[in-house]
């Protein structure tokens, strides 16, 4: 007769299973059914603990609502140079995010559906975002004509774009999935940034 399994097991099988279903065949093919097929798992259990295949999702997803908030709140921006703290968050930002493939598919899955799930999880991490805002702004003149909201999103949005890619090709002749590659890009976001930074 099996050991019947306790209710953090059970979880931790869900989501064990949610992980490997979204890192073989994206977010979107997260279903009730197939977690329970792939978790051995009565479906009945599920539905009561996520109640349809959304909340399954937004379960798993939330998981990952810290991820922007640990990375760039792991860096102090009062602690050492301006410079030192942009070239920490870039680092910090490029490093985790290419290791952590479960967050660049919930990424994907944003870009590729509009839907009241996706945007509620985008929303989540742009909220943690505008909490500390205001400190990373403080650290970019205002004198030279560039908003500094604009300015962190184009950098952003740049990283998050060649990370995404992953490793289809080379992008202006440059491999940014390798380790060198991911040092140019820190290094080039830090050299664009600079020369908009507060000087000390």
């Amino acid at each position: 007769m099996a050991k019947r399994r306790a209710a953090k097991e059970i979880e931790e099988d869900i989501f064990k299973v949610v992980s490997n279903i979204v890192l073989r065949d994206g977010v979107a093919a997260v279903s009730l059914k197939q977690v329970a097929k792939e978790s051995r798992t009565d479906i009945a259990v599920l539905t009561r603990r996520f109640t349809d295949d959304d909340g399954l999702i937004k379960a798993y997803t939330s998981k990952f609502d810290y991820f922007l908030n640990e990375i760039l709140g792991s860096v102090d921006v009062n602690e050492g140079s301006v410079r030192d703290y942009f070239h920490k968050m870039a680092t910090n930002l490029v490093t985790a995010l290419h290791h952590n493939k479960e967050m660049q598919e919930i990424m994907l899955w944003e870009l590729r559906y509009n839907n009241k799930l996706t945007r509620k999880s985008a929303r989540s991490r742009e909220d943690t975002l505008q909490e500390i805002m205001p400190a990373i702004s403080s650290k970019i003149r205002l004198d030279m004509g560039v908003n500094p909201q604009a300015l962190l999103a184009v950098l952003v949005g740049g990283l998050y774009y060649l990370i995404l890619r992953g490793n289809r090709s080379t992008f202006c002749g440059i491999e940014w999935d390798s380790k060198k590659g991911r040092e140019l890009l820190i290094n080039s976001l830090l050299d664009i940034i600079d020369k908009f930074l507060v000087q000390e």
